[in-house]
Parts: structure tokens; sequence; C-alpha cells
């Protein structure tokens, strides 16, 4: 039953001048709710303090509240079973942690019982609770002990807050609900709402914490789901049409998912708390289709994706902390105008983990033309962990965020993104991996990237300033951009670099980055181009000629004891500057494996020079008259040194390409030619070529057998203008 709070204090004279008191009504009204509630806390308290009515009353003090029992001591038991007829009172409910004020509220004969705010007895009275702010969870029921499953009291306190829009979209409701320190076991999604705002508290750190309840440093709500498939806390917005929440695994794509609208929340916020599982679980949080709402001081942990965010804009998100599985950060579909400022993001959970499994892959993730040309998406690559995730974004700025252990830093795909002060360290591939996209990035500084700075694939347009690099921490080369990729830049780079591909500009570039090296292992090297699971070498004599850098030096280094060969058509050494070298112990050996002329290597206004490496051309096919080494046109340099030349039957060194005038100036140091069949020549005509060879005088030292020293050069493509051969 109820049990009134009664005092002793009244004086017996005052007793006697009971028409000198106001009335219980006049008394309540004249406090006003808020007054009556204050008096009554101080009642319950046992401390001493004077309430003030309005100064037409005169000063009504705290002794007038006790002696007409306004103030009730009470639990929320009670209050439900209380069946007699309303009392004009405050209601001072003493249960541990639902501690409040409460009132009568005659004119409500409708609001349903949420646990913590509304209270309904058997009679059908609604008793109120009397706050000015924040809604507390443990008002609704919540334990926060890591044992007791307290997802319908978090559930029940937002819902108690959420708004709700008239027909003329007035809005109504909207208000913060307040988790205090401790570890909020729950067994299911919890969904918030548009201007809600869940805040926890962090007072003490809270990012890095202790898992149990009893030492937890701050707000901990751990996600205990046997179902894999879910999301511990959901902003997400509706279908227009159903009212119905939008599944996990889709996407809305411009406010439409499944041809149907969807409807937005604006003024969604969570701040300083942390989610948490140690089960698989696929996502910490989700922002879906959020207007102008914020997230800060937020640190997810534990779940295969950190956090994602699909289809919103003007939101902006604040410190956070992320330790995933597969993918920290995703920015997916219609993200326009929104930011993420000091983010840490670390995949380390999964670092072990080569790749995602492919039942776990997150629906998200873009994969149409993967694999199709190795140069636009490499095959492979949906299943990368990923520390930032950007697909179809409209505009989205990072702003000092740190990335790392992953095998992708960054990925861009469709977006458009702006980077500022990036620290990535740690990535097995790329720190930034980028296809139709353009991307801006400044100031960052990499520490031990497995492949380089970026892979530019299919449509990138990238331009990056300032890059520091940890010294020597590049395991094998600078930059990759595909042919397929326009306009990348790489300005101002203070690192110890190594090879650069052909379609990036640099400016300014370091001052040890002067030579471009390139491997070739036809053994173990990347087939053609180098894709994301490529290692520093590449396989074919396509890809090196594709990865030579027209601005500077180039050293192509084959493994000693391989044969290097073109894979098919005529890789072509344009404009560029090529040293050839052997890589280790022993010669390399370079092969013409010659059908027509589909495997000769073609030299167009080149400077070449083979260094300890053999030649060796293969006779094939009943048309000879292409079979060549080296196919030449325009000005070239040609230096072979310390090598043995193999000319097979009627095969040459060096032919004009079909129709071009060549103009080649030798020099031969060192070197065997050798002629086994006969019938070859050092250099070699073909129909419709003009052109000429002069050997230089540096050439000395070379042996040539009976039938080369006969037919050194066939006329009359090809004259000899001097010789000391």
């Amino acid at each position: 039953m109820l049990k009134d709070q009664r005092t002793e204090a009244a004086e017996p004279h005052e007793e006697k001048q009971a028409s000198s008191i106001i009335s219980r009504r006049k008394l309540l009204t004249s406090l006003g709710m808020a007054g009556a509630a204050l008096a009554a806390s101080a009642i319950a308290n046992g401390t001493v303090m004077k309430a003030y009515a309005d100064p037409s009353d005169n000063r009504t003090k705290v002794k007038d509240l006790m002696k007409m029992n306004v103030a009730v001591t009470t639990t929320i038991a009670e209050l439900r079973a209380y069946a007699g007829p309303p009392a004009e009172g405050i209601y001072v409910v003493k249960d541990r942690g639902m501690e409040g004020i409460f009132y009568y509220d005659a004119a409500d004969t409708v609001s349903p019982d949420n646990l913590g705010t509304v209270v309904v007895s058997v009679a059908g009275m609604r008793f109120k609770r009397i706050y000015s702010s924040e809604v507390n969870v443990k008002w609704f029921g919540a334990k926060g002990d890591g044992i007791a499953d307290d997802r319908a009291a978090v559930q029940a306190a937002i819902e108690s807050v959420k708004s709700t829009f008239e027909q003329n979209n007035v809005v109504e409701g909207g208000g913060t609900v307040y988790l205090p320190k401790g570890r909020y076991r729950v067994t299911d999604t919890i969904y918030l709402d548009k201007f809600v705002k869940l805040r926890g508290d962090l007072s003490r750190g809270g990012f890095f914490f202790n898992t149990t309840a009893e030492k937890a440093s701050g707000t901990v709500i751990y996600a205990d789901f046997a179902n894999p498939d879910k999301i511990c806390i959901d902003a997400c917005g509706f279908d227009a049409s159903t009212k119905k929440r939008i599944a996990y695994n889709k996407i809305v794509n411009g406010g439409m998912i499944d041809g149907k609208q969807v409807s937005s929340l604006h003024g969604v916020c969570m701040e300083d708390l942390v989610v948490y599982t140690e089960r698989t679980v696929f996502c910490g949080i989700r922002y879906c289709g959020t207007v102008n709402s914020k997230m800060r001081n937020v640190h997810s942990r534990g779940f295969e994706v950190g956090i994602l965010f699909n289809a919103g804009w003007g939101t902006e998100f604040e410190n956070l902390f992320i330790n995933a599985k597969y993918h920290g950060f995703a920015a997916v579909h219609s993200v326009i105008g929104c930011s993420v400022i000091n983010p840490y993001i670390d995949t380390t959970a999964g670092y072990n983990v080569e790749e995602i499994p492919q039942d776990r892959i997150p629906h998200y993730v873009y994969n149409e033309r993967e694999g199709e040309d190795p140069d636009y998406i490499p095959q492979g690559h949906h299943r990368k962990r990923v520390c930032v995730y950007n697909y179809w974004c409209g505009s989205i700025t990072y702003t000092a965020p740190i990335a790392e252990g992953a095998h992708i830093g960054f990925v861009c795909y469709n977006s458009t993104v702006t980077v500022n002060g990036s620290h990535i360290e740690q990535i097995r591939d790329y720190p930034w991996f980028i296809v139709e996209s353009a991307v801006k990035s400044i100031n960052n500084a990499l520490w031990h990237p497995g492949k380089g700075i970026i892979y530019a694939g299919g449509g990138a347009v990238t331009d990056f300033e300032y890059f520091y690099n940890w010294p020597g921490s590049f395991r094998t080369y600078y930059a990759y951009a595909s042919a397929k990729s326009t306009s990348n830049v790489i300005t101002d780079n203070m690192a110890d670099t190594t090879e650069y591909s052909p379609y990036v500009r640099f400016n300014h570039v370091g001052k040890d980055a002067i030579v471009h090296e390139v491997y070739v292992d036809p053994v173990n090297g990347t087939d053609v181009y180098l894709g994301i699971n490529a290692n520093n070498a590449v396989k074919t004599l396509n890809a090196m000629a594709e990865r030579l850098d027209k601005n500077r030096k180039n050293i192509v280094y084959i493994v000693s004891g391989t044969e290097a060969v073109a894979a098919q058509g005529i890789p072509a050494i344009d404009n560029a500057d090529v040293e050839i070298r052997s890589l280790g112990a022993g010669k390399a050996k370079i092969k013409s494996k010659l059908m027509s002329n589909n495997n000769a290597i073609l030299l167009n206004d080149a400077s070449v020079i083979v260094n300890g490496v053999d030649l060796e051309v293969e006779s094939g096919g009943a048309d000879l008259s292409y079979a060549a080494m080296f196919l030449v046109s325009g000005n070239c340099k040609l230096k072979l040194s310390a090598a043995s030349v193999t000319l097979s039957g009627a095969t040459s060194l060096l032919k004009p390409a079909l129709g071009q005038t060549a103009n080649v100036t030798a020099t031969y140091a060192g070197c065997e030619f050798r002629n086994p069949g006969g019938g070859g020549s050092i250099g070699g005509s073909v129909s419709g070529g003009n052109g000429k060879v002069v050997i230089s005088d540096a050439s000395f030292g070379n042996a040539l057998e009976a039938a080369l020293a006969a037919n050194k050069y066939a006329e009359p493509e090809f004259h000899v203008i001097a010789s000391t051969l």
C-alpha cells in the first residue's frame, strides 16, 4: 500500500492557525508541479529546504507541504496495484535505479505503460514521471550488470522519447536516452529513431575497457546474439509504404529500396559509448537514411563490420574507435556532404585471416566487373579486409584518419573522397585502392604498406600531395596506376621510393627516387598486370613494358637462370631509357619465341642497354621475314655488354618495324654472336622499311661465327655506315 510521508515537525500553535494555510490543491497549483516535485524530493531525502509559491499567496513553507500529506513514498509495483481514488499529490518512487517523482494525470486515459515514464494502475490511472531532460534506461528496468538481457528496457526508453510527425509535419517529441556506466547485455537489435540521442558515459575513458561490468570504465553495450546476421544498434529509415524497417542486408540507393520510397531519419545522435561482441555478429552500428545526424566518441569492437553508413547527407562522425574483423567503416550509396573526423580504424582482429570467408562477405561489396579486366579490378578483390570502404559516395571527407591492420587501407568505388592528414600502417596490399573515383589526399604518413601507395584502376582520378613514409617501409613498388586510369598526380614525396607507374605524374620526387626499377620473375611473378595479389615482380616482357617510366631511367632485373619471354603481342619500349640486368648469381636470358612477329620487342625512339643478359632468337613459322629480337623504329640506341647472342637460322638481332624508318647507334662489348643453322644476320631487312645502323667506336672484344662475319647486315634497308665490330 501507499505509505504517507508524515512529519512531527509542525508546531502546536500552527495547527490552530489552519485558516492561514492554503488548501492542498491550491498549494500544488501555486508551487507548480516542478516546485512540488523539488519539495517532495527534499522531504524524501530528509533535507531542510523551503519552497515558495506565488508571491500573492505570501511564502508557503515546506512545513505546509508536510502537513497536507502531499508527498507519498511508494514503489512502481505499488503504483500499478493502486486501485483507490486518485490522490492530488506527488509520488516518490524509491525502487533502486528507478527512483523518481511521479504525479497522477487525470486527463490521460490512453497512454500505455512504458515501464519507466508512464505507469498505469489496475484502475487505469496514469502516473507520470516528472523529469526535465534525459531518460535513464534504468528507469525502464535495465540492470547494466552484463547478465540480464537489457534489450527490452533500452528499447522501451527509446520508444518513450521518439518523435512523431503529425499530418502537418510538425515535429513532436524526441529526446535523449542515457545509459549510465555499466555493461548492458542485449540479445537483439536496438533500434534508434529520428530526433533520438543515445548517450553513454565515457568519463573515465571507455575506449580501452574491461569487459566485465564490475570494472567497465564506461558504458558498454554487449551484443550477445545467437543470429550472426544482425546489427547491434540500428538507426535506419522505414519503407514509407509499409512502415517496416530496412532489412540488415538491403541497400538504400537514392532514397529508394526495391523500388519503394524510404523515409529518412533526421537528427539521430550517438555519443560516449561502446558497442562490443565476442560472438560472430555482422555489424556494430548502422546509420541508414540519416540526415543531419551525428556520432561522436563511439567505440565499435569485435563485429565483422564496425560501422555501416548507407544513404545520408549532412551527417558527421567524430572520434570513432573501431576494431573490426573485415571492414572498419563503410560508407555506401547516396552519401552526400558527410564528414568523418579523427577515426581510428583497426582490423587486426582479423589480421591473420587471409581473406573474408565467402559466406561472410558484406552484402554491399562491389564485384560486378571483378576479374573481367585485370587492369580494371583484379580478381579476388571483394574478399579483401578493408579499413575504410567507400562505394558510390557523392562526397565524403575524412580528417586525420588512422587506418591499420588490413589488406587495404581505403577502398574507393564510384566515389568522391577527400582525405586530410591520414596515417596508414601495417597494410598487406595497398593503402589506397581506387576505381572509377576522384580522390584528393593531403599530408599522408605511411608505414610498411605491402605493395606501395596506390592501386589506381579503371576510371581513377587521383591527386595525392605530401607523402611521408617511414624509411625503408616500402616492400615492393611505390605506386601503380593502370592505363585505364586518368590524371593521377603525386606531389612532394619524402620517401626512399622504388618503382613508379607510367600513368602517374610525379612532381618534386624525393631525391632517392631517381631510378625506376622493374623486376621480371618468369616463374613467380604476376601475369601481365600487377594486380591486387601481386608481389614485386611481373612475369612477362609485356608486363615489364607496361610498367616503364618515361620520365626516369628504368632498371629491369630479370631473375638469373630464367628465360623472359613475351606472353603475346609485341611488348613496346617506347620513348624510354632502359637498362636490363640479371638478378642474382648467373645470367638471365631474353628469348624471342617467334611465331611470325608476335613476340619480338619493339624499340621506338628508345635507349636500351642489355648488361650480362643473354639473348636468343628462336626460328619459327614459314614466314621468317619478321624473325628478329628487336624491331626498331625512329632513333634508337642499343648497347649489348657481356651477352651471348644466339640467332637461330635465318633470324636477325635487329630489323626495322614494318614500314618504319630506323636509325640505330649500336655498341657491342664482350659479346659472342652465334648463328646455329646459318643464314642469320646481326642487322636484317624487311619489306617497306628503311634505315641505317651505326656501330659505335666503343665496340670491342666481340666474337662472331663465320656465317655472321660474312653476313653482318642485310642490304639494302640497313646501311652500315661505320663498323668496328
